[in-house]
């Protein structure tokens, strides 16, 4: 199981995937039940010889988070079981559990439903409006679900756009004066995106929009291995329903899929394509890769030793690849990477490491290139500075637009494994070529699957 798998079987499980334990008539039930990922080990008679609760309100889902709980469909009372500990004896509270119970049910009773809400995973506490709607209007229904929904993931999945309007409806004036707070200082029409992987709800049915495109980079990026997406789409202030921008580092806007109008789509590529482009660097990243491997390096880094170079000389050789470059181009970026952190001896910003790993470049082999060692050198200096150079340096502006080019590519390369920090320390307005904005997946990929 992945890391992605592991996030979406705790968050993404919804009602559709529970079953109860009144559904658990013989010892077949069970064979069968473990066989699809539930954690049951009792018929339904061998439960209510353990257990003072109706089996009829004890719910299994194959959620590792969420195994057990107590849901009764008529109230919604809902409340976390772990009923497999309390059969290890791992939990004193089973003579406990009724009144427990009871004064769950005693809440939804008074209209009080947030407990119940919080003991489901997210998918659940969303479908839970659907039917706290079917039960008839909730006093503070719009507050309740946006408090619910801003902690949650998989948001609008399971919630019909007529409910969804309904909620809306419930919108107090209250509400409305938070929401108008925090839209006050916004333009009047607002550029927004969305990030979209191959769990997410289509663009055409989707809510859930951010101002920041490296939110939504990663959303795109975060639990997918296959292609994914960002969107770039436009709408009046006045069309948003709410926002979290001033409480929030998502930068969440709330606006209905007929109120935007979509102005870009930027292809996010994943494992399929990798697999096309791979057979196409692997011989010459080998080749690097164990030259790499008799460098000095002047420390010995988690963060920008051998495994960050290896993976720069990777994703240098795939941006080649996917703009067609020649084998020289490919070489020279190939000896940047493998060189650029030689002489790093701290992790922390260090803007002259690159003169160092430079010097050690030409020291160490026979003729010296030096479109190799300029980018060696001006790697880790701003933008700015290495242009300059270009200009100023004879044999480099003999062929400036292509010298600056392949700096952009390098720079790039080495700037897509941020990843290694977190998708979120990935700035993706700073990537300098349209191709380098289509593979912060392939980066990811690269830092969990590229062994050296």
């Amino acid at each position: 199981m992945t890391i992605s798998d592991l996030i979406l079987n705790v968050k993404a499980l919804g009602f559709d995937s529970v079953i109860y334990q009144s559904d658990i008539k013989t010892e077949e039930d069970i064979k069968d039940y473990q066989g699809k990922g539930y954690n049951v080990s009792l018929t339904e008679e061998q439960f209510k010889n353990q257990f003072p609760i109706d089996p009829s309100c004890v719910a299994y889902s194959p959620s590792i988070s969420n195994s057990s709980f107590y849901f009764n469909r008529n109230t919604l009372a809902a409340l976390p079981l772990h009923l497999e500990l309390l059969q290890l004896g791992m939990g004193d509270y089973k003579e406990q559990l009724p009144q427990v119970i009871e004064s769950r049910e005693q809440e939804v009773l008074n209209n009080d439903y947030l407990g119940s809400i919080l003991s489901l995973t997210d998918s659940m506490k969303i479908e839970y409006f659907n039917m706290l709607i079917e039960k008839g209007t909730v006093e503070g229904l719009y507050t309740l679900f946006f408090s619910v929904y801003t902690s949650a993931d998989f948001g609008f999945k399971g919630i019909s756009p007529e409910n969804f309007e309904l909620i809306v409806s419930t919108k107090t004036k209250s509400d409305m004066k938070k929401t108008e707070n925090q839209l006050k200082d916004l333009p009047e029409t607002l550029t927004i995106y969305r990030g979209e992987g191959s769990q997410s709800t289509p663009t055409n049915k989707a809510y859930s929009w951010t101002l920041d495109i490296n939110m939504a980079n990663f959303f795109a990026c975060r639990l997918s291995m296959d292609e994914a997406q960002i969107i770039t789409a436009r709408v009046n202030k006045d069309k948003v329903v709410d926002c979290f921008i001033k409480d929030s580092n998502e930068k969440e806007v709330i606006v209905r899929p007929s109120d935007i109008e979509i102005v870009d789509m930027q292809t996010i590529k994943g494992i399929e394509d990798l697999d096309d482009i791979f057979p196409a660097v692997i011989d010459t990243y080998k080749d690097f890769r164990e030259t790499m491997l008799t460098l000095n390096f002047a420390q010995d880094s988690s963060v920008h030793g051998k495994e960050h170079t290896a993976r720069v000389l990777l994703l240098s050789l795939i941006l080649s690849e996917l703009l067609n470059l020649p084998q020289s181009d490919r070489k020279i970026l190939s000896t940047a990477a493998i060189y650029h952190d030689t002489k790093r001896v701290n992790d922390n910003i260090d803007l002259e490491h690159g003169y160092y790993s430079s010097l050690y470049y030409q020291s160490n082999v026979t003729k010296p290139d030096p479109t190799v060692s300029f980018l060696i050198e001006y790697h880790c200096r701003p933008d700015d500075e290495g242009y300059e150079e270009i200009k100023r340096n004879r044999v480099l502006s003999k062929n400036r637009t292509k010298t600056q080019f392949l700096f952009n590519l390098f720079k790039d390369a080495d700037a897509l494994d941020r990843v290694r920090f977190g998708l979120q320390d990935l700035d993706v307005n700073q990537l300098r070529l349209p191709e380098s904005k289509s593979l912060p997946l392939i980066a990811r990929i690269c830092l969990e699957q590229l062994k050296i």
